[in-house]
């Protein structure tokens, strides 16, 4: 500490290939520099890769080999000049990716170097205040393209098989044409034989016309459930496996198969199976979270549901997913006689389930939220439309053409908001303001409108006119989505470099921790080595001068 801050301290110079940069006393002398390996290097003590004693040049800057382009965008950060502020979107990835990489490289924080989640249009971004021109090449940040399905290690795709031993002596008598499905046959070890077991380590299931059977792990005999399975219409199944005896097998997009084991004293197996059949509809899984997403109404073991069977899109973020109706049909208040009518009747699908009171108007679905916090998933969020219009009529409002939705962080980034955008307005709730839903789990939060589609809540609008129209409202933070009609996964180019740089930073911190908790077991381990053996020493001693 007392080199930086004695009366003849220096301004740090350092030269990287051809570009020279110096930081001074101010800065040098800070507590987060001191503690970081630009303190160590310039006095002269070494870091990492670099040896004590550097070469420096003719005018005494020391010479690094780092990426320029890193080196130079955190000079700047510690000079506060907000190297990122500005910043063309099409560059902001990779020179995002540049500065923290360096800052890490250096042991300097990063929990300063945060980008702002802002709202883009495909032609225009806003502050929340006014819109500014999207350039060509920046909207090209969000360019799509399409990708695979990708499943977590839980998650198995199921196979065409030949029927096993153990179930066909159940159905030589059947009559009909049977189906086998298994999960991938058992990995060999490093040997290369497969481990040998007197228990069947594999599911299958074995469907006909009026029955089928499940064959789960431990069982040497199946399971038998007289109804006949859905037609897949080419679903390939997959199973969900939530623990070594609890599975959750997805046979098509509206039947599913719970299955839960549970092992006796004695060492036997007993299973109990559950068929749950529901209206099908799309299903998918989330890249990122790897967690089993689908439109049915719930629930469904171990599958997240989000009640939209109609929903068009499901849009991927690191913290959840958004899926969002294609079309939204806002209802008037109904009239006292209607409103009598309706509360004899069961809810309509789509629809939110506030208390409708006499003359009350319907919410409208548009979207549904889940979001992760602490490793699972909060109760659904759900974003409707109220027609508030007493002497209007009925409004449908379609995805793109008049609205659409999304979720941002906020500008303290400590919590989310979800944004509107509804026929050239821009309007904001926070998520936190949801109220609870009174019929089902989760919250609610509505955007009132009249029967012309234009917003009334003053306090949600943000910008009332000059939006672009027709447009889809993106972020740098989404990673993909998924198109419910055409079956096909995409992910944003952006997005995609964020996300796999901070999944990257966080399994490397996680890797420094468990090795820095390696070192220090392995001291406390030395420590009491070294007590042991001075107090057998001191012990010797006193025995030997008892023997004296």
């Amino acid at each position: 500490m007392e080199y930086f801050t004695s009366t003849n301290a220096k301004a740090a110079a350092f030269q990287v290939g051809s570009v020279r940069y110096s930081l001074p006393v101010e800065v040098m002398g800070r507590s987060d520099v001191q503690a970081s390996g630009l303190a160590l290097v310039v006095r002269r003590e070494g870091f990492k890769d670099i040896p004590p004693r550097v070469h420096k040049t003719e005018d005494g800057a020391l010479q690094l080999d780092r990426p320029q382009e890193g080196f130079g965008l955190m000079v700047e950060h510690l000079l506060g000049m907000q190297p990122l502020k500005g910043c063309p979107l099409k560059e902001f990835a990779e020179k995002y990716i540049a500065l923290k990489t360096e800052l890490l490289y250096w042991q300097l924080p990063t929990a300063d170097v945060a980008f702002d989640d802002r709202l883009y249009y495909t032609s225009a971004w806003t502050d929340g205040d006014c819109f500014f021109p999207l350039r060509r090449e920046d909207a090209a940040a969000f360019s799509r393209s399409e990708a695979e399905v990708q499943r977590p290690l839980n998650v198995l795709q199921l196979q065409e098989s030949s029927i096993p031993e153990e179930v066909k002596c159940y159905i030589e008598d059947a009559k009909g044409d049977w189906q086998c499905w298994a999960t991938p046959e058992q990995q060999s070890n490093a040997e290369g034989a497969v481990p040998t077991s007197h228990q069947n380590s594999r599911l299958c299931i074995v469907a006909g016309e009026d029955r089928f059977l499940c064959l789960p792990p431990g069982l040497q005999r199946p399971c038998v459930h007289f109804a006949a399975l859905p037609d897949r219409s080419g679903f390939a199944p997959f199973l969900v496996a939530a623990g070594p005896l609890e599975f959750t097998l997805v046979w098509s997009p509206g039947a599913f198969l719970h299955l839960r084991g549970e092992q006796k004293k004695t060492g036997e197996i007993r299973y109990q199976l559950e068929l749950i059949l529901k209206k099908p509809a799309w299903l998918c899984i989330h890249p990122t979270l790897g967690s089993v997403l689908s439109g049915v109404e719930g629930p469904v073991p171990h599958i997240f549901c989000f009640g939209m069977s109609e929903a068009q899109i499901v849009r991927f973020f690191p913290w959840g997913a958004l899926a969002i109706n294609g079309e939204v049909v806002c209802d008037p208040p109904a009239t006292a006689a209607e409103s009598k009518e309706q509360h004899s009747k069961t809810e309509a699908p789509g629809t939110t389930a506030q208390a409708q009171g006499q003359g009350e108007p319907k919410p409208a679905l548009a979207a549904t939220f889940l979001r992760l916090f602490n490793k699972s998933f909060e109760p659904p969020l759900r974003i409707c439309f109220v027609n508030n219009d007493k002497e209007g009529k009925a409004v449908t409002l379609k995805r793109l053409e008049d609205f659409d939705v999304h979720d941002t962080r906020n500008e303290e980034a400590t919590g989310f908001n979800i944004m509107l955008a509804l026929r050239g307005a821009l309007a904001e709730s926070r998520a936190d303001l949801a109220v609870s839903d009174k019929r089902k789990p989760g919250k609610t939060i509505v955007f009132p409108i009249n029967s012309s589609g234009e917003l009334l809540n003053e306090n949600q609008v943000l910008i009332d006119g000059g939006a672009p129209r027709g447009e889809e409202l993106f972020s740098i933070a989404l990673y993909g989505e998924y198109d419910c009609t055409a079956q096909k996964y995409y992910t944003f180019e952006t997005g995609k470099k964020l996300f796999d740089f901070h999944r990257q930073m966080f399994m490397n911190r996680r890797l420094e921790t468990a090795k820095a908790q390696r070192k220090k077991q392995l001291q406390q381990v030395q420590l009491r080595l070294r007590r042991n053996q001075q107090q057998l020493q001191q012990q010797t001693r006193q025995l030997l001068l008892q023997q004296a």
